[in-house]
């Protein structure tokens, strides 16, 4: 199984007018905010939240604030998960299903 991110129903651009919005994924964590108006998209890995883990552990991108940039966001998201948490994931859990 490759599961994804999906954040239709649980998410809306209008959330991020007001708050920030926190998610985790596996072992991926990731905060959206919007930023200069746009949607800004940071990851970095669990367990801790954003506060206390270390600037160079994050990786942020910065996308147009757009139910386009929501998609390309998303996207994003489940990119850089397939890139460097599925790994290491399957090899921690056991589940072969991440790969």
């Amino acid at each position: 199984m490759n599961e994804k991110i999906d954040l239709s129903g649980v998410f809306s651009l209008a959330y991020i007018k007001k708050t920030r919005y926190t998610g985790s994924f596996h072992s991926m964590r990731y905060l959206l905010a919007l930023k200069d108006g746009q949607i800004s998209a940071t990851i970095y890995p669990g367990p801790y939240c954003f506060e206390v883990t270390p600037d160079d552990e994050k990786e942020t991108n910065l996308f147009e604030y757009s139910p386009e940039g929501l998609t390309e966001t998303v996207d994003w998201l489940n990119q850089r998960y397939d890139e460097f948490y599925r790994e290491k994931d399957s090899i921690l859990t056991g589940d072969e299903s991440l790969q």
